[in-house]
């Protein structure tokens, strides 16, 4: 094992383990739209499978860096795989993911007296990503809210006709149409947001009915409004942060790719959770990898 003992070690929740071979199997989900009497079909691409890591590892006491692999670390490690822990796994080569493990084997070989070899599967657990989207949706949800209830404020106290305050409801609506289609309309969402928040400070400036304690009510919805489009408009940029193609020049790893980029390896792991590699440790040469955008003092 000379090129695994000279990366960082395996390990998962903690626990570092030898391993003779680290096999990564990656996909893209699918489904054929087939047609009767009508060949072939049409495939719709669903966007990539979740990677799995395949690990074999000689569990040995006296193992040389591995002073308690067996059995403390052994009994550790299943301990945790029944448990259905999701918790870092370190690949070497790759770095650093989210997974769980799915499947483990122990085998006792007749020759070997100080251990077993453990086969382990993987599979990532990328629950994180969508976070930021739920995000999103809560707050999409609490403008439209927000939108409605000034509606309503503004026809019970008789003040539907006040261009401003008819503009701030209308962009309201208007924002969470599209905000449902976040991946396609970040940009726009984005600027919609900014646009309503200024019809906000603008209408909170002029028009003057604000000012009469009879209107509270339509006062506090429009800045509930301001408020809730100001949230929405943060969590859409965190959201957003633009993706951006690199073409491999040569037959490269993807901590090679990460290297390239970023100019370090540790960026392998998340640019394994935005591609659907066929074998992450040879890419071939005019693939194009999808990265984040690095910035620099915010520029790109």
């Amino acid at each position: 094992m000379p090129l695994f003992d000279n990366l960082e070690r395996a390990a998962f929740a903690g626990l570092p383990f030898p391993v003779s071979d680290v096999e990564v199997t990656g996909g893209l989900r699918d489904h054929v739209h087939e047609y009767p009497h009508s060949p072939g079909g049409a495939p719709e691409k669903l966007g990539r499978k979740l990677y799995e890591f395949s690990f074999t590892a000689p569990m040995l006491a006296g193992f040389p860096r591995y002073p308690k692999l067996w059995p403390e670390t052994a009994a550790g490690l299943r301990m945790v795989f029944e448990a259905g822990q999701t918790d870092d796994l370190v690949i070497p080569i790759i770095g650093t993911i989210k997974a769980y493990c799915t499947s483990w084997r122990e085998k006792a070989v007749g020759t070997i007296r100080n251990g077993t070899v453990m086969s382990m599967t993987f599979r990532e657990d990328a629950s994180d990503l969508f976070l930021t989207e739920a995000l999103v949706t809560q707050s999409s949800a609490s403008l439209a809210g927000a939108g409605a209830l000034l509606l309503t404020q503004m026809q019970e106290e008789g003040l539907s006709g006040i261009a401003a305050l008819d503009a701030i409801a209308a962009a309201s609506a208007a924002v969470s149409a599209v905000s449902s289609t976040i991946e396609l309309y970040s940009n726009l969402i984005e600027s919609k947001c900014a646009g309503l928040s200024r019809l906000c400070d603008d209408a909170d400036k002029s028009v003057t009915e604000l000012s009469d304690p009879v209107h509270f009510r339509v006062g506090e919805a429009m800045r509930g409004v301001w408020t809730s489009s100001e949230r929405l408009r943060k969590d859409v940029l965190r959201h957003s942060i633009p993706l951006v193609p690199f073409i491999t020049p040569t037959i490269m790893s993807v901590a090679d790719v990460s290297r390239a980029i970023y100019g370090s390896n540790a960026k392998a792991s998340e640019l394994l959770r935005l591609n659907a590699f066929g074998d992450p440790f040879r890419i071939p040469a005019g693939t194009s990898v999808k990265a984040y955008a690095v910035y620099v003092n915010g520029v790109t």
